[in-house]
């Protein structure tokens, strides 16, 4: 396995763990900042909203910046983020920090993508990029688990400090591992955004849309439903999560609905 395209996976393992790392912590941040649950759920609204937007400006706008350096900068910016969010003194500074979080985040996801086809022959960019994908995918199926026992265990702070050292990784593996690559002919945004003109992608993308927000409204409260009925149990709280998680993906696979 190509050494470079495993270290652009992690780094999308450590951005997804943070979209998801929240919904096994809500409780725990919400006593902690002394704010309701629905407002503490807004840690994970601004890093989701700020990555989703950002992230096809930032690929147009810094379509000029060596790959190497942007995914650096992103990463950089990620880990310091999630840092800065551990020692937030109250919670209006850490929704700012989260929201840091989801820029560094939307640097590094499409140039990740698109540097890792650029480092395999043409025949291997599916394959390349089936790896970069994979990094989010994993996370989706262990970020919560992951967040809910280390943080059950320890501190709602702890689950952060895992990600922003698995940033960290990523940072260390691009500086040494990652060469330069040629610079991609750059695409505007607007030519980005031009299928969006097509009233049947407008109405694929609102599908989807729609029924990401009915998942994951209730996936990313989903500590909050079990956390009296389990008495707090870490243990327990990452073992039905993961359940919550799996599930689904178990249910598609089988050929059934929900």
């Amino acid at each position: 396995m190509d050494r470079r395209l495993l270290t652009l996976a992690l780094g999308m393992f450590a951005l997804g763990s943070d979209s998801f790392m929240f919904a096994g912590i809500l409780p725990l941040i919400s006593r902690a900042f002394h704010v309701s649950i629905g407002a503490a759920g807004q840690m994970t609204t601004v890093y989701a909203i700020t990555y989703a937007l950002l992230a096809p400006t930032i690929a147009a706008l810094a379509a000029a910046v060596p790959r190497k350096r942007l995914l650096m900068g992103g990463m950089g910016l990620f880990v310091i983020s999630n840092l800065a969010t551990i020692f937030a003194p109250n919670f209006g500074i850490a929704l700012a920090t989260r929201a840091l979080a989801g820029v560094g985040a939307g640097m590094f996801s499409p140039t990740a993508s698109g540097t890792a086809t650029m480092l395999v022959p043409p025949e291997r960019r599916g394959f390349a990029l089936s790896i970069i994908v994979a990094g989010l995918t994993i996370a989706t199926a262990l970020g919560t688990p992951i967040g809910a026992v280390i943080g059950g265990l320890a501190d709602w702070r702890w689950p952060l400090l895992f990600v922003a050292l698995l940033g960290a990784a990523g940072f260390a593996g691009i500086w040494a591992l990652l060469p330069e690559v040629p610079l991609q002919p750059a695409i505007s945004l607007g030519k980005r955004l031009s299928p969006l003109t097509d009233s049947r992608v407008v109405m694929v993308l609102a599908t989807t849309v729609l029924a990401q927000i009915g998942t994951f409204i209730v996936y990313n409260y989903f500590s909050v439903v079990f956390d009296r009925a389990i008495e707090g149990s870490a243990t327990m709280m990452g073992m039905l999560s993961r359940i919550g998680v799996l599930g689904p993906f178990r249910d598609r696979r089988n050929g059934a609905t929900r």
